[in-house]
């Protein structure tokens, strides 16, 4: 069996948080559509992941953060 990885830890986090939102209506419907939707895209990432190079998506983000945080 293969380890899980970060995204799929990632994104089962955030599913959990939609779990419990939806239980017991703690967030308003947008936020927890957001969860669903951005926790469901990381397991898939995360399962892409697992049998494919993903570097060019690292290098991607790496560049985009320090345009954003260089000042």
């Amino acid at each position: 069996m293969k380890k899980i990885n970060n995204y799929i830890k990632l994104g089962l986090f955030f599913n959990g948080i939609w779990l419990i939102s939806n239980a017991f209506n703690l967030l308003p419907s947008f936020i927890e559509g957001l969860c669903c939707g951005v926790g469901l895209t990381l397991i898939l990432i995360g399962m892409y992941a697992q049998n494919h190079d993903i570097s060019k998506l690292r290098t991607y983000k790496k560049r985009l953060l320090k345009k954003v945080f260089h000042f």
